[in-house]
């Protein structure tokens, strides 16, 4: 039977018209230069939509329209699906020397002292134009980066002319290997490092296209990356117009085989007319698959541009999406040949951005990663019950709480208005407005009716819920009902009823006599502080009924037993010894 969708056709048009109103913002760069509280009203409301639809729709359909606003959002197939964002350009980072006319940087660790060094090849004019290979020592820490001046041709690396290195551990020896691909012939030149982790040593004569690598055309770009999530590490490389080759490793982590390259796979559109695809991979989305980012470098230099092309399939499966432009905050245009590269500068857990660029623009920008935006939480008005002349001690499932951050909880509230009959208060003290409270200590929040007086929706107060980060923006509304205690002689359910033994230890002896059948029957026993601690409803089809209740897992202490049948009510006293 096919669904009928109509009471959701204007949330559908809400969230298609408010999709493209975030991704023109995005795609003009006005986005981020909102108020953070419109940022947030705008993430808001559109998650908001989402959730909704995403019950209804397919989540690739809702993902179709939502265009590029679903990588700033953090929206994806599967809830976990997050968007990191990215700070302003900062041109020539952490004392960056720059010496050439443009870099292609890589990053690895490869004196073993725990900090990513700086290795790329830059472009040498003279008498005999050539690239060299530059290693810039970083003599800072994991978390502070100050590169030094750079060497030329390092560890005694003596090929020209390589365009973009990777330092790798092919052979799972516990070394940083070298591969250095060849500008103009394509080769792939290898040199193993035969020293150690600290104190590398490359061979002196190195192999050209080991592991049954073949070349690529002119000018390639190279990453390695366990792109089918088997445990060894793959090729991944572009060349002249932006081809992509995909050389599978069929082999092992420590004896590497390189299958025939595959020509643009994963859906990867190679592109109409840039001269150079340059590229790196990370987990962008945090969903646990590599995603890419680019960066095309057409004939005319002025509409070269940095993209991200999301992994919309798995790990082990990669399915590449077309490219959205100025991802996270990249508004980034090198003038000239560009190389993103990834690397946890900082130490914070989270790959920062790089690009070695034209010298124009300073050789080196740099990204940082500034982790996921926080979604601010949400919550709807709630109800409690307690007795009448009894206090009732908040607890935290009291306050809805919801986020589109799966690892936030609740965290604390925060009271927006007070209770207009009884008190509020909070270890002791009287509540008030804007008062903050840690969840920890969500108990010590007590609400006292006025002496002898009850009702439904007797009283209420606003409150808003904390992620740990941020309140959620719109108070919710507490509200409070307050049953009238009734004595057991008392028949307002038109009923008699005895409770024996009182004291009790094990259990009590409840026998009732009704005028009428009752039908469903509610029992609640509730403690001294209004919190319910049984709850149970069954349907009574006789006048007099009989039943056990087991308090044995009570603390000693008083408890009111609540009969409810529809609108009627009769609460009983009993004391657990």
């Amino acid at each position: 039977m096919q669904r009928n969708l109509t009471p959701f056709a204007r949330k559908v048009r809400q969230f298609r018209r408010l999709a493209k109103e975030v991704g023109r913002l995005l795609d003009s760069g006005r986005f981020h230069r909102l108020a953070e509280d419109k940022q947030r009203s705008l993430v808001s409301k559109l998650r908001t939509l989402y959730r909704k639809l995403s019950r209804i729709f397919p989540t690739r359909q809702l993902r179709g329209a939502m265009g590029a606003a679903s990588l700033v959002l953090g929206l994806g197939m599967s809830q976990q699906v997050q968007a990191q964002n990215f700070g302003p350009a900062q041109a020539t980072p952490f004392n960056f020397t720059n010496t050439t006319e443009f870099n292609l940087p890589t990053f690895a660790d490869i004196d073993d002292d725990g900090d990513l060094d700086l290795l790329s090849t830059g472009y040498i004019y003279g008498a005999s134009d050539y690239l060299t290979l530059r290693f810039y020592q970083n003599v800072g820490t994991s978390a502070v980066a100050d590169f030094q001046a750079p060497v030329e041709l390092p560890y005694g690396i003596s090929d020209l002319n390589i365009f973009t290195p990777s330092f790798v551990d092919i052979d799972d020896d516990g070394d940083l290997d070298a591969f250095l691909p060849q500008a103009g012939y394509g080769n792939f030149l290898f040199r193993e490092n035969t020293g150690t982790a600290a104190v590398p040593a490359f061979a002196p004569v190195p192999e050209t296209n080991p592991f049954g690598l073949v070349p690529v055309a002119y000018f390639p770009i190279a990453s390695f990356v366990d792109l089918d999530n088997d445990g060894d590490l793959d090729l991944f490389a572009t060349e002249f117009y932006g081809t992509a080759k995909y050389f599978e490793n069929t082999g092992t982590a420590s004896a590497p085989a390189f299958a025939a390259p595959v020509s643009n796979p994963f859906g990867v559109v190679p592109p109409a007319y840039a001269i150079v695809r340059t590229f790196d991979f990370s987990d962008v989305d945090l969903d646990g698959d590599q995603d890419m980012i680019y960066y095309d470098l057409n004939g005319d230099y002025d509409n070269s541009a940095v993209f991200y092309s999301e992994n919309t399939g798995t790990a082990s499966a990669p399915a590449f999406a077309a490219g959205l432009q100025a991802p996270s905050g990249i508004f980034f245009n090198g003038g000239y040949l560009s190389q993103p590269a990834f690397a946890d500068i900082d130490g914070d857990g989270d790959e920062d951005l790089f690009f070695g660029t034209y010298m124009t623009y300073g050789g080196l920008v740099y990204f940082e990663n500034l982790g996921v935006p926080n979604s601010l939480p949400i919550t709807t008005d709630a109800e409690v019950t307690t007795g009448e002349n009894v206090p009732y001690s908040f607890a935290a499932g009291d306050f809805p709480f919801d986020d589109a951050d799966i690892d936030d909880m609740l965290e604390g509230i925060r009271i927006a208005s007070l209770p207009g009959l009884g008190s509020l208060t909070f270890d002791g003290n009287p509540a008030v407005e804007n008062l903050e409270i840690p969840i920890a200590e969500i108990d010590k929040l007590i609400y006292t009716s006025l002496p002898n007086e009850f009702g439904d929706n007797y009283d209420s107060f606003g409150f808003q819920v904390f992620d740990g980060v941020g309140f959620s923006a719109a108070p919710a509304v507490m509200t409070i009902d307050v049953q009238e205690n009734v004595g057991t002689t008392e028949n307002s359910l038109n009923v008699k009823a005895m409770l024996s033994p009182n004291p009790a230890t094990e259990s009590v002896q409840l026998a009732l006599s009704f005028r009428e059948m009752p039908g469903e029957l509610t029992f609640s026993v509730v403690d001294a502080l209004g919190k319910v601690q049984k709850s149970w409803t069954q349907q009574v089809g006789q006048t007099e009924f009989q039943t056990t209740l087991n308090v044995a897992d009570l603390s000693p202490g008083m408890y009111l037993l609540h009969l409810r049948a529809g609108d009627r009510l009769t609460t009983l006293r009993f004391v657990k010894n």
